[in-house]
């Protein structure tokens, strides 16, 4: 018996999740309301007019970090748990915001803050979250429901980001203090932590007693299980990784060097096993096919996202005419908060749809369908250069916030392809790629709008738009090469099936 549709059906079937879903949207608050309300404004009043220059140089760095420590923060969560991983994350995304409140609004402050901003690289958050939090989404939601939990997890995070604007900047107007918006801030982070500490994992006592059943050489399968496999007779247990030609390679790889998948690891502590941590994310994408297929998908429709992001404000200011000296500044700002608005708004209605469409009809349907679809709303904003009107701004912002929703379909297919124990891992790897993608999208910026400009051609911006369209097409054969994921009909055998143990909590 299939599991019933419905986000309330969802939730009553997966509470864990729910909560997850709002530590995910708490955590981009914590990371994006202060650079609004707070940073912005500091960032500009202590660099000046170095202040894009800096904050590109902490980005770059950040990125680089990101690159070599996602990957290795997954691994950590696979061997002890999710939850001490999301709580590094937590601890190292609210880091900034105390740095400001210990050492003040000041230079020293804004030294400071900066230097917590690139440790906080290591997580490889982005505005959609981070990959510790959906691995641990995955360890607390039923597999059949995973899909649409993260279109979930995609909208909550944009609406938690637009409340948390709206409440600080309320605080901001009646305090007319900037701390007092880091506060609240740092109450949302403390507010975290106490749900990441107190989250209920619903197989965690099963678990337990089944392991104290089971004999080290020959693990015992509980009745529920033996009935599981029977409906999921291609995995190994009803939270396990889907089985297809990849992914055998995959886990015969993990299989044969052990409890972890990756050549590099070792007897703990070994030098050579410190130095391939370095680079495991690259090692742990080659080592597995599918897994590097959705490394190439990420990278590909993250570098338009970053470029057009980058581009975005001043494409629009131009085509309206504000770049000039004399343009009213409060016309900038609100239609810079238009912008905002329509992609938050966008974005959050977006992933909400394509995470029910995904449980429906497959992740991996949905996105060959959505690298296409995409490629296409990136290339819409060019045409505001032929028609300069404010409606049309606001449609361009609709399509580039609805260019990401690829996003959840992507990421809820990498534990479907992720060798046996080796989750957390896989979704830092694609994670640590996603960042090092961004880093070339900072680069193509900083590097291809001089260029440009110096054609001579007027207002040529919009060149980028359909260029950035056709990357993200690129990402489409990858796609199409990845094998189909088990049948709709097994998923929702092994859903039913797993509610029983799901249950015994």
């Amino acid at each position: 018996m299939a599991s019933k549709p419905g986000t309330l059906n969802l939730l009553r079937r997966n509470p864990a999740g729910g909560i997850v879903v709002l530590a995910c949207g708490l955590l981009v608050a914590i990371t994006y309301v202060p650079q609004t309300l707070v940073v912005a404004n500091l960032t500009a009043t202590v660099w000046g007019k170095d202040m894009t220059r800096n904050l590109g140089f902490l980005d770059m760095a950040r990125y680089v970090l990101a690159f070599f420590c996602t990957g290795p923060l997954g691994r950590f969560g696979d061997r002890y748990g999710s939850r001490a991983a999301t709580a590094i994350v937590a601890i190292l995304q609210s880091l900034p915001i105390f740095m400001l409140l210990i050492f003040g609004q000041s230079a020293l402050g804004i030294t400071a803050w900066s230097v917590a901003r690139v440790l906080s690289g290591a997580t490889g958050a982005t505005i959609s979250g981070a990959p510790a939090l959906f691995a641990f989404l995955h360890e607390v939601v039923l597999p059949g429901d995973y899909d649409a939990f993260m279109g979930l997890a995609f909208a909550g995070a944009v609406l938690c980001w637009m409340i948390g604007n709206f409440v600080g900047a309320a605080i901001l107007k009646q305090r007319h203090d900037s701390s007092a918006v880091l506060l609240f801030v740092a109450g949302l982070s403390i507010t975290l932590m106490g749900i990441i500490i107190t989250i209920r994992i619903p197989r965690k006592i099963s678990e337990e007693q089944e392991g104290a059943e089971a004999s080290p050489a020959e693990p015992k399968q509980s009745q529920q299980q033996q009935q599981q496999q029977q409906q999921c007779p291609n995995h190994e247990s009803w939270h396990g990784p889907s089985e297809d030609k990849d992914l055998e390679e995959a886990t015969s790889v993990s299989s044969s060097s052990g409890s972890d998948s990756s050549a590099c690891k070792s007897v703990d502590g070994d030098a050579s096993s410190s130095r391939c941590a370095l680079l495991s994310s690259v090692q742990f994408a080659l080592t597995h096919r599918a897994i590097l297929k959705l490394c190439a998908i990420s990278a590909l429709v993250s570098i338009p996202e970053t470029v057009l992001f980058e581009l975005m404000n001043q494409f629009t200011f131009e085509n309206l005419g504000l770049m000039d000296a004399g343009a009213s500044g409060e016309k900038r700002s609100f239609v810079t908060l238009g912008n905002v608005v329509a992609i938050q708004t966008s974005l959050l209605l977006g992933s909400y749809v394509v995470g029910l469409l995904a449980q429906r009809l497959t992740s991996l349907r949905v996105l060959k369908w959505l690298i296409p679809t995409c490629a296409v709303l990136q290339s819409l904003p060019a045409v505001e250069r032929v028609v300069p009107e404010v409606w049309f701004v606001l449609f361009s912002a609709v399509a580039l916030g609805l260019s990401l929703i690829v996003l959840p379909p992507l990421q809820a297919l990498v534990p479907q392809f992720s060798p046996n124990g080796s989750v957390g891992e896989a979704l830092g790897t694609v994670g640590a790629v996603k960042c090092f993608a961004s880093l070339l999208g900072n680069l193509l910026v900083s590097t291809g709008v001089p260029v440009v400009q110096s054609t001579g051609l007027e207002k040529p911006l919009w060149i980028f738009f359909p260029m950035c369209g056709l990357i993200a097409l690129c990402a489409l054969p990858f796609a199409l090469l990845l094998p189909a994921p088990r049948s709709m009909e097994a998923t929702a055998a092994c859903v039913a099936g797993a509610a029983g143990v799901t249950t015994r909590t």
